[in-house]
């Protein structure tokens, strides 16, 4: 799969930081979070809560989210990339009990903060096991991210996917055009796409193992040949040939699934991977998001292309129920937290099946926000409701035992929030920030 002017190296790097406690609610989801199976897909695995893995990156101003995640991440083994301001040797020795080990990724000379996220699924996949029956799947995602495990769980067995194929699942993709636009509007950038426009039919050659109902729609997405040529330079246009000249990445904030199948395809030539963030991630393309998604297009692959999610009936904003990652969070959301769990709490008293179904949360934080007041609270109430709205679906008898919101119980659930402006439901632009 790798090509002969593929070449480079990474030096190793080591790892990071946190504390412990793991309340009643983290009991719960680890024993309630068993097998799920759908027969409908005629699947014969199940997927379990060991065939998952977590992987993100912290650094000194959030490292507190190494606690706060575990009010969803409990159970599943998680490697986090940290900076080298943080004490590496006591958060491996606080976090083993979590199943949480570091890997410290200190700054690189010449290229962004944001290397430590293209590299975050190269150490955790080696660390975890290299996918040698040490998981399945790997959750990548920012550290302000929350992902659903039971949620993922049902999404990966109804679509009939198996591990072993190279799939990297998301439907909030961003599609951006550097080099088509105005100098003071580049790039412009549309968010979210629900599909990949890159991605081969099903059954064009590929070889498909999954079965059931979904196998003959979800396969792993492989790109036209003409797609996957190095550019001329690391900043410029993809090839010419390409059909589709725009640059299709996933929206890192709400998640993405990479199959072990598919780290193996990205790990199996040493000189592949760490040579290429190296050449696609600089300070003129500072963007994580953007960089991971190279190395799959240099790789010949995409985006698993989902099928749509039914769109709920009770939901005021259908589009957004249609996708499964981050539906209810917008492409850098600009609401604070408070007003995101607002709208979620109202969201799930109208339709609770909406958060159900919900694979991921984005907490959007910015810069300047104060972490300890502001960010911190946010997570852990968006995380308990997700968790509890989980609960609810798979686990009879279970109810909630005060009003949503953990850290926020002194809301008004029904109170409403903020929208977000018009058009960001649907297809929205920014032309500031990448992942």
């Amino acid at each position: 799969m790798m090509r002969a002017w593929q070449n480079g190296k990474l030096p190793s790097l080591i790892l990071f930081l946190n504390f412990v406690l793991i309340g009643h609610l983290q009991f719960f989801i680890v024993l309630s979070s068993a097998s799920i199976r759908k027969g409908s897909t005629g699947l014969t695995e199940t997927y379990t809560l060991s065939d998952l893995a977590v992987t993100f990156t912290v650094d000194s101003n959030n490292v507190a989210l190494v606690e706060a995640s575990r009010l969803w991440r409990a159970g599943i083994q998680t490697h986090m990339i940290v900076d080298e301001s943080l004490d590496v040797n006591t958060l491996r020795i606080l976090g083993a009990p979590n199943n949480e080990s570091f890997t410290v990724v200190p700054a690189f000379p010449g290229h962004p903060g944001a290397l430590r996220h293209v590299l975050a699924p190269l150490f955790a996949f080696e660390a975890l096991g290299g996918g040698q029956g040490g998981f399945k799947w790997l959750l990548v995602g920012d550290a302000d991210t929350i992902f659903a495990p039971r949620a993922v769980l049902e999404l990966l067995t109804e679509l009939g996917v198996a591990a072993g194929e190279p799939h990297v699942i998301s439907d909030f993709l961003v599609e951006c055009d550097s080099y088509n636009c105005p100098p003071d509007r580049c790039p412009a950038c549309f968010a979210p796409k629900r599909m990949d426009p890159r991605c081969l039919p099903c059954g064009n050659g590929t070889t498909v193992t999954s079965s059931g109902a979904a196998a003959a729609a979800v396969c792993p997405c492989r790109i036209p040949p003409s797609c996957s040529g190095p550019r001329a330079s690391p900043t410029g246009p993809i090839p010419d040939e390409c059909p589709i000249v725009t640059e299709i990445s996933a929206y890192g904030g709400a998640g993405i699934i990479y199959s072990a199948g598919m780290l193996r395809e990205l790990t199996g030539d040493p000189s592949f991977y760490a040579a290429e963030a190296l050449k696609t991630l600089l300070y003129e393309r500072p963007f994580g998001d953007v960089a991971l998604a190279e190395l799959l297009r240099l790789g010949g692959y995409g985006f698993t292309r989902l099928p749509m999610a039914t769109p709920l009936a009770l939901d005021p904003h259908r589009e957004s129920s249609t996708r499964r990652f981050s539906s209810y969070s917008i492409y850098n959301d600009r609401r604070t937290p408070k007003e995101q769990f607002r709208e979620l709490v109202s969201l799930g008293q109208r339709s609770p099946r909406a958060l159900q179904q919900m694979v991921s949360y984005h907490v959007h934080t910015w810069p300047g926000e104060d972490f300890g007041s502001v960010v911190l609270p946010g997570y852990r109430a968006i995380a308990r409701l997700m968790a509890r709205r989980q609960l609810e679906q798979h686990q009879p008898g279970y109810r909630t035992r005060a009003a949503d919101g953990g850290d926020y119980h002194h809301l008004q659930p029904g109170s409403g929030a903020p929208h977000g402006g018009n058009g960001q439901r649907g297809e929205s632009r920014d032309e500031h920030e990448r992942g």
